[in-house]
């Protein structure tokens, strides 16, 4: 149950952080929109503009989308024959959703790590992920400001 329930939630949240970093106005004052708060992941998916989810990626979505009620939401279902087996979790499953994850958690990412504008004009300043990123040796020391200017040399230079 913990695996499945972790795929579901990893999923579901990654596109719903993609749809927000999208659509900032989805939030306002402190109250998501319906586009947010439902569980249609398929939907979500195909709603999304700035990264394209189909083939087996909407496939391992309708699936998870499935299950979310009994494994990723709710151990027990309200109807007795709402309970899906847990068995799914196989090598190309979990291989998909590795997939998947990397491919949402890195648009996620360049998505916002130069910043972002979200709800009520509340500014993100940017991120930087080493998984991510060429940091220069000795990055653990430099502060916030200081990789910031590195990488921005770096993209104007045509290496990053």
């Amino acid at each position: 149950m913990a695996v499945a329930c972790s795929i579901c939630h990893a999923i579901e949240n990654l596109l719903k952080g993609v749809l927000i970093a999208d659509h900032p106005e989805y939030i306002s004052n402190g109250r998501l929109s319906s586009k947010v708060t439902n569980h249609s992941l398929t939907d979500i998916a195909k709603s999304l503009t700035t990264i394209t989810i189909e083939g087996r990626e909407l496939e391992l979505i309708a699936l998870l989308e499935r299950l979310l009620p009994s494994w990723g939401r709710y151990p027990v279902p309200i109807h007795a024959a709402e309970l899906e087996r847990e068995g799914f979790v196989t090598n190309d499953i979990k291989t998909q959703f590795d997939d998947l994850f990397a491919k949402l958690d890195r648009h996620l990412y360049e998505s916002i790590k130069q910043g972002w504008v979200g709800p009520n004009g509340v500014r993100l300043t940017g991120l930087i992920r080493s998984e991510y990123e060429n940091l220069p040796p000795g990055h653990e020391k430099m502060t916030f400001e200081e990789l910031m200017k590195w990488r921005t040399e770096q993209e104007h230079r045509g290496d990053g």
